[in-house]
């Protein structure tokens, strides 16, 4: 119960985070801090980030080998992470959805299908 509790704080402080992160977006691209165009594709925003940093840290040939791989590292525990986060959330809600349904009319259950629906269809696309 535990991890399950923990995971959840990770996944709310992770969205939190990507929801600060969005409203900051302006500033953070005004200062320019290791925060490259989001046209770029994931190669070219890691290289881009990792090139902001290496100029503005003067980074050696060796220190950017290191920092890449402890990107690349973060990378893949960060999104073992929100996998595993992504499915506890999914359970949550429905279980969620369900109660909710329960105390509904069965005219409010079909309003409530339908805003569910909508509010799939409004989704941005899953983090990968």
């Amino acid at each position: 119960m535990r991890k399950y509790v923990f995971i959840l704080f990770v996944a709310l402080a992770l969205t939190s985070q990507a929801k600060s992160a969005f409203a900051d977006k302006e500033a953070v691209n005004e200062k320019k801090i290791a925060c490259p165009d989001t046209t770029l594709s994931k190669a070219e925003k890691f290289k881009a980030k990792l090139d902001d940093l290496t100029a503005k840290l003067t980074l050696t040939a060796e220190q950017q080998a290191q920092v890449t791989e402890i990107l690349t590292k973060a990378k893949e525990d960060s999104k073992a992470v929100w996998v595993e986060a992504k499915g506890k959330i999914k359970e949550i809600r429905s279980k969620a959805h369900d109660v909710i349904a329960g105390l509904l009319t069965d005219e409010q259950k079909e309003k409530f299908k339908e805003v569910r629906k909508e509010c799939e269809a409004q989704k941005p696309e899953e983090h990968d």
